[in-house]
């Protein structure tokens, strides 16, 4: 069970990476910054907030299948769950040690769903997640690369998540206010825009989001040669995009264990 869990954990995160979702980076609010269990209330610790954080619901907390049913509650149906693992120590006895006893990781996985995933669950069970939005100062050079961008895809505000939907040829964003700067906001627009450039009615990529092919893996060289900027030479004050060269040496490292990422 151990290690079927840690191999289930694993390739959750690698996963993700490859889609471009960088499970520990999301640099807008949702709530309560700690996700954590509707019905214990106790946080989720370890590799679990990079994974819950990485759904991008806006409200952190969290519930079992049966706990749903629990609270008069059902999951929505067609919703998909995330693992979440458990470790503790466990004391047995051992012939072998002076004390007759020793220690020994106890882990095991289980799924949960949002409280977004749900219906049914009173209203009053379901605690109002608190924090503030800031009010957000746009970059007028940034926005006027957003503004001029040729066959620009349809962009939607106000979701909990940042993504580029190839299918349907639309972003969908966080509203500006809920970003931690206006920095912040633009790296991510800007990331999720260049997804759209392999659109088969722009550039067409292959492995892109184009025509020919689902997209490609993470830190490839297609998914890490794109760019947004200005074509004139115009600087942007916007951060580094922190997702596949910055993070591609972790991504490899995942793909070789990552047995240190359980602890905390």
């Amino acid at each position: 069970m151990k290690a079927y869990a840690y191999q289930i954990t694993t390739d959750r995160v690698v996963g993700l990476l490859e889609k471009g979702v960088v499970p520990w980076q999301r640099p807008w609010r949702g709530g309560e910054q700690m996700p954590r269990n509707l019905i214990s209330k106790k946080e989720y610790r370890g590799v679990n907030v990079f994974l819950l954080h990485a759904m991008s619901y806006q409200s952190p907390f969290w519930l079992t299948f049966n706990q749903a049913g629990e609270l008069g509650g059902h999951v929505r149906k067609g919703e998909r769950a995330c693992p979440v693992v458990f470790w503790k120590w466990l004391e047995a006895d051992s012939l072998g040690s002076p004390t007759g006893k020793e220690k020994i990781p106890f882990l095991r996985y289980y799924s949960v769903f949002n409280v977004a995933q749900c219906e049914d669950i009173p209203k009053g069970k379901i605690p109002v997640p608190n924090g503030g939005e800031r009010s957000h100062s746009a970059i007028s050079e940034a926005e006027q690369i957003v503004v001029g961008m040729p066959k620009k895809p349809e962009l939607r505000h106000g979701g909990s998540r940042a993504c580029y939907s190839p299918a349907l040829d639309h972003v969908d964003m966080p509203r500006p206010e809920s970003f931690l700067s206006p920095q912040d906001y633009y790296t991510v627009l800007f990331h999720e825009l260049t997804h759209a450039t392999g659109h088969e009615t722009r550039l067409n990529r292959k492995g892109v989001g184009g025509s020919e092919g689902e997209w490609s893996a993470f830190g490839s060289t297609p998914l890490r040669t794109r760019r947004v900027g200005g074509g004139d030479g115009r600087r942007v004050p916007v951060r580094p995009c922190r997702d596949c060269r910055a993070h591609h040496q972790q991504f490899c490292l995942l793909r070789s264990g990552m047995a240190g990422t359980f602890e905390g």
